[in-house]
């Protein structure tokens, strides 16, 4: 996740914190993603993509956003860990939706598609974060990533019927 990297230099200076701290504020997240998407895959299993994916993107948006707000580091570190804890359930969701979405033949096309994507944002992530912060702060421009997210779940409520991953008449 490189939404806080970019704007350590602002959280060092705000919060006199260091950079091993930060650093943790970072391993702590893809710490929580690794460990938490074999249970996640099990969730995925019994629930389904669709509603863990939309749980995990609203935990990742919220705990962003609260970042902006929280004072103290045990306050940022827990977030972070919510964090990754949203951040574990895109695989298991996604390649679920895949598979049961996209036909056999494109399959390959729309793996690879996925992980561009993903790397796309990792790219992005820093000059929007140092964007962000240059015109609003930090604290703000962390809020401001994680109510995206909470923006991306509504649309993904309102116009996601092709995250449907199973075809019994119950899935949304």
């Amino acid at each position: 996740n490189l939404v806080l990297p970019p704007l350590f230099p602002f959280l060092k200076a705000d919060t006199g914190l260091d950079y091993v701290s930060l650093a943790a504020l970072v391993a702590a997240p893809a710490v929580a993603s690794g460990v938490s998407q074999v249970p996640f895959g099990l969730l995925v299993d019994r629930f389904g993509g669709r509603v863990v994916l939309l749980c995990g993107i609203t935990l990742m948006g919220l705990s962003f956003a609260l970042v902006g707000v929280a004072t103290e580091y045990w306050q940022l570190l827990m977030l972070m860990i919510l964090v990754g804890l949203g951040n574990g359930v895109f695989h298991p969701s996604d390649y679920l939706i895949m598979t049961r979405r996209i036909a056999d033949s494109h399959l390959g096309r729309a793996v690879s598609l996925h992980g561009f994507s993903g790397y796309i944002g990792w790219a992005a992530a820093p000059a929007v974060m140092l964007g962000l912060e240059q015109l609003v702060g930090w604290r703000y421009a962390v809020s401001i990533t994680g109510l995206l997210g909470l923006v991306i779940v509504l649309i993904l409520l309102v116009f996601g019927a092709s995250l449907r991953d199973r075809d019994d008449v119950n899935s949304p």
